[in-house]
C-alpha cells in the first residue's frame, strides 16, 4: 500500500456496552423465534447451539474486543486506503469497500484487507471511540465515499 501525506483519519476503537446489547438483544430474539417455531426439538436444539456459538464470537471479537483477531485501530487514507492494528498488534492494510455504511447513531466500516478473500466489517457505535471521533468518522467517510463515487 502507499504511504499518502494527504488527510487521514485515525479512529481507536475500545470495547461497546451498546454493540453488547444489540448482539445479545438480537441473538435472544432469535432464540425467541426458534423456541416457538415448530422445529423438532432435535433441530431447534443444534439451531440454539449456534445462536449461542454465534453470540460468543461477536461479543468476544466485536463488543469486547477480545479477540486477537479484534481490529483496535484503523487509519483511514484520502484514497479509502486502510492501515488496521488487530489486538495482537498486527498491521493489516486494505481498502475501504462502497458497502460502508454511515447513520447518526452507527457506522459499519466494510473492509476489503490484502491477503484476505473475505470483506471484513467494522461496527462502530458512539460509545466505541470519543465523541470527536466518532462524529468525524460519519463526515469524512460520507464525504469520502461521495468523492470517490463522483471521480
Amino acid at each position: 500500500m502507499s504511504r499518502y501525506a494527504a488527510s487521514r483519519l485515525r479512529i481507536r476503537l475500545a470495547p461497546s456496552r451498546q454493540l453488547a446489547g444489540l448482539l445479545v438483544g438480537s441473538h435472544v430474539l432469535a432464540g425467541t423465534g426458534l423456541l416457538v417455531s415448530r422445529l423438532p426439538a432435535a433441530l431447534a436444539a443444534a439451531a440454539l447451539l449456534g445462536l449461542a456459538l454465534s453470540l460468543a464470537f461477536s461479543l468476544r471479537r466485536h463488543a469486547w474486543l477480545a479477540s486477537p483477531r479484534s481490529l483496535v485501530l484503523l487509519d483511514l487514507s484520502d484514497a479509502l486506503e486502510v492501515e488496521a492494528v488487530d489486538r495482537s498488534g498486527r498491521r493489516l492494510d486494505g481498502t475501504v469497500l462502497g458497502t460502508t455504511f454511515v447513520a447518526p447513531w452507527l457506522i459499519v466500516i466494510n473492509l476489503k484487507m490484502e491477503r484476505s478473500r473475505c470483506p471484513r466489517a467494522v461496527v462502530i457505535l458512539p460509545d466505541a471511540t470519543d465523541r470527536e471521533s466518532f462524529r468525524a468518522a460519519r463526515v469524512w467517510l460520507r464525504w469520502r465515499r461521495v468523492e470517490t463515487r463522483d471521480r
